[in-house]
């Protein structure tokens, strides 16, 4: 008895851990430039570097939009904006950016950068939306900062009469990000030397810490089903033995009569 019932309290015990487990989807979606503060020693003038900007716990993503992103023309010049894997790796998009416009480049901002679905689709998670490529000019600091931060489902609201209709709008949340050079080196750089690149982003980090807590939860409460099984099982053998002993004790004392 005292078996079985430890194995109910492990059961509950594994129950109650799959309701403490968060869901991805109850995370705020975040917009963010990765990395977040890229702060160099030293570099040279010319050097190209990278930064990303990232989605994270995003849902039904169709498409996106930013504009005005902003940086410090003293210190950095933009030279390419490439699409991010996150949305191109599911399906065919279309993706544009303003890479035409040398005045605002020099004034220090990207008018646009937007990217969308070719087809009714949506992707949910996280991961790259597009990655900045920027030349060194001079030593000093440069934040990298969206002036706004569109992200769309492929559900269309009813317009009124000075509307038209556009798809919905996803809420976010934005984290800035800054570039930091301490000194700038004297000559040339190196040709062989690469842009300073971040890493990409793991979309399945959360859903695979997800699937090891709901595997050991799983595995818990196999062993307590075991457990009780075998208790019962036991239990029952226990008395077919007693059984077994008063009949052979009767059948004796029959024999003795």
């Amino acid at each position: 008895m005292k078996t079985i019932a430890i194995a109910f309290c492990l059961i509950l015990v594994a129950l109650s851990c799959i309701v403490s487990v968060k869901p991805v989807t109850a995370e705020t979606t975040t917009v963010s430039v990765d990395p977040t503060n890229l702060n160099l020693a030293t570099a040279h003038v010319g050097q190209t570097i990278q930064v990303n900007i990232n989605v994270t716990n995003v849902q039904n993503l169709w498409g996106w939009s930013l504009q005005n992103v902003k940086f410090n023309p003293k210190v950095l010049n933009i030279t390419n904006v490439q699409e991010g894997s996150f949305l191109k790796n599911k399906a065919t998009t279309f993706f544009l950016w303003t890479s035409e416009s040398h005045l605002a480049f020099s004034e220090g901002y990207i008018p646009n950068i937007e990217d969308a679905f070719a087809e009714n689709t949506t992707i949910d998670g996280s991961g790259v939306l597009a990655t900045l490529t920027f030349r060194v000019i001079s030593s000093g600091s440069s934040p990298v900062t969206f002036n706004v931060t569109r992200l769309f489902n492929n559900h269309e609201y009813t317009p009124n009469e000075t509307e038209t209709g556009v798809n919905q709008q996803i809420p976010c949340t934005t984290v800035n990000g800054n570039v930091d050079i301490s000194q700038i080196l004297s000559g040339p750089p190196p040709s062989s030397a690469p842009a300073t690149t971040p890493p990409d982003v793991d979309s399945n980090a959360n859903g695979g810490t997800n699937i090891i807590i709901y595997g050991i939860v799983a595995a818990v409460i196999i062993c307590a089903l075991v457990t009780a099984v075998v208790a019962q099982k036991r239990k029952r053998h226990k008395r077919y033995k007693v059984h077994l002993s008063k009949t052979r004790l009767s059948t004796r004392m029959l024999q003795f009569s």
